[in-house]
């Protein structure tokens, strides 16, 4: 079976950088490697806001930076908020009709994500389970109208770390919270100090 993606997450996004200002990018429909059952897809960084979205996305026009390469790690100051959005693939799974007609309930699936991220010696400084259900917000005006994927996660970390080097790891999970093969993944969050990046104002 072929599964197919948006390199980006999403056909296409449109916020304001913190160093450009207005920007919009285009996904790209990539097909699903047949080793991988979890792709990272982008991180967004932005000031923290205490406002929780977890698993909430919606045409915002944040300010925040996008970066879609996860090969070098992705760049915060200690006090920014980040979110990791990715897409899994379907699992074997067995499926029972429900109560609607030509619908059906699926028995498994990568239900949820196991993070742990660690410190440059090794400890760990956050361990912790995440679910894999992504609600979008398509009209602003209707905040309660939310379309769910089971499919796609968008999971959020306030972490006010210091300055250094941190290793993400993360291992998606099926229903009986039993490891599924072929979804680890690796990045770095690279944590400086220094002057922050001025924020353009969101017109």
């Amino acid at each position: 079976t072929l599964f197919l993606y948006y390199d980006i997450g999403d056909p296409a996004i449109d916020y304001v950088d913190m160093k450009t200002g207005p920007t919009h990018k285009e996904g790209q429909i990539v097909v699903f490697l047949s080793q991988d059952r979890l792709v990272l897809t982008r991180a967004e960084i932005k000031k923290e806001e205490n406002i929780p979205d977890e698993n909430l996305s919606q045409l915002d026009n944040d300010i925040k930076i996008v970066d879609t390469d996860f090969s070098d790690g992705i760049t915060v100051f200690p006090n920014d908020e980040f979110s990791i959005f990715g897409v899994v693939k379907p699992i074997p799974s067995l499926v029972k009709p429900t109560e609607f007609a030509y619908t059906y309930e699926i028995a498994n699936r990568i239900s949820r994500i196991h993070y742990r991220i660690k410190k440059s010696d090794g400890s760990i400084l956050l361990d912790t389970i995440k679910d894999v259900s992504l609600g979008r917000i398509f009209d602003p005006s209707q905040p309660k109208n939310v379309v769910i994927s089971l499919y796609e996660f968008k999971h959020e970390f306030h972490l006010s770390i210091d300055p250094g080097t941190y290793a993400v790891e993360m291992v998606g999970l099926d229903m009986q919270f039993k490891e599924v093969p072929e979804t680890k993944e690796v990045f770095v969050v690279n944590s400086v100090s220094g002057n922050e990046t001025k924020m353009p104002k969101n017109e």
